[in-house]
């Protein structure tokens, strides 16, 4: 860097840090749980379209490469744009549904 500071970086710009890349362990449900996220938003019109607004943050490295390892990927880019997906069109019928308990009127009978 010109201001003789150090960056941590993979090989790529914008990679995760090759440690993090070599503890891949992609979890399949958090992968269609991402998937259907996107899909959600796709079907508002939200999504699918050209990448083109950077963003700079900075975050805590050893969640981001955490967050990596979980989706199997190495871009940074692609782990905040499955976090972004899930924040914006995650499925919330089972926490709705769980906010419910109690709800309902204890006479009420339920034929079941």
């Amino acid at each position: 860097m010109p201001d003789g500071g150090s960056r941590r970086v993979g090989s790529h710009e914008g990679d995760l840090l090759p440690e993090a890349a070599a503890a891949l362990k992609a979890d399949a449900q958090l992968q269609a749980c991402v998937a259907d996220a996107r899909e959600r938003l796709r079907a508002r019109g939200v999504g699918g379209g050209r990448k083109g607004r950077a963003v700079s943050a900075r975050v805590d490295e050893a969640l981001l490469a955490a967050a990596g390892a979980r989706l199997g990927v190495t871009s940074q880019t692609e782990v905040l744009n499955a976090g972004l997906a899930m924040l914006a069109g995650a499925d919330t019928f089972g926490a709705w549904l769980m906010s419910q308990a109690g709800t309902l009127d204890p006479s009420l009978d339920v034929d079941v």
